[in-house]
């Protein structure tokens, strides 16, 4: 079984659109299961997910009246999860929803538990290149991974990795908690180029960029102390997280 996992907020312009496009690819999947995760949209975003799930059993719907953040609303997609194979996937589908089927066979032919995206970016914005990059190189020097990309909102992750996997950001840096704590449990993990369409001009991060990209670097600095130290620290949610 696969499990998509769509974390949105304020996403009421996407998630029809996202919801079609799944299920077009997913057809000739047997057992498969949609996830929305809505995290105290103040637009319809909320009504128009339950008139989808009212209309489809295959699709879950987790919503929130108040923002928790992406990292909240992705941990409790892991939670509700039935699937052998968790694939996340960004409602404004910035990559063509093809590449999810080539992400679960790359995952089966290598005996992957997880398959991260490496973004070959066609219209993003300069100053998003260069965020991208610096934050990469950061990681690489606190975590020293062999990764190209950590962030991109797709990625697929075998079930039985995430078990016993306590996660603790509720904000962006989910996506590279995830890959730190499986990288440091031994788990086997592939990277796909896939090409990424930039949609993001309404987005948190694009909003807020000097607010978000600050939270990321503290989060990322608590992160780099538990995995090192094995303390405990708590990732306190942002309001832009």
């Amino acid at each position: 079984m696969i499990s998509i996992c769509i974390p949105c907020y304020n996403a009421e312009e996407y998630v029809q659109k996202c919801y079609k496009v799944l299920r077009k690819m997913l057809r000739s999947y047997s057992d498969y299961e949609i996830i929305f995760s809505q995290d105290g949209s103040r637009d319809n975003t909320e009504k128009i997910l339950f008139r989808i799930a009212r209309k489809d059993k295959k699709v879950i719907v987790i919503s929130y009246p108040h923002r928790r953040g992406k990292g909240f609303g992705i941990k409790n997609c892991i939670k509700v999860a039935s699937g052998e194979y968790l694939i996340l996937y960004d409602v404004d589908c910035p990559v063509h929803a093809k590449y999810i089927r080539k992400m679960v066979e790359l995952a089966q032919a290598n005996h992957s538990d997880i398959v991260l995206a490496r973004r070959k970016f066609l219209n993003y914005p300069l100053i998003r290149k260069i965020a991208s990059r610096v934050y990469l190189l950061l990681t690489k020097l606190l975590f020293h991974h062999p990764f190209k990309d950590l962030q991109a909102g797709f990625k697929l992750m075998r079930r039985d990795i995430l078990g016993g996997m306590e996660l603790k950001c509720d904000g962006f840096i989910i996506d590279t908690e995830i890959v730190i704590k499986a990288m440091r449990k031994g788990a086997k993990i592939s990277e796909m180029e896939v090409p990424w369409m930039y949609r993001g001009k309404s987005s948190t991060i694009t909003k807020n960029f000097l607010r978000v990209s600050i939270q990321m670097f503290i989060d990322l600095v608590k992160l780099w102390k538990e995995v090192t130290f094995g303390n405990k620290f708590i990732m306190k949610p942002s309001p832009y997280s």
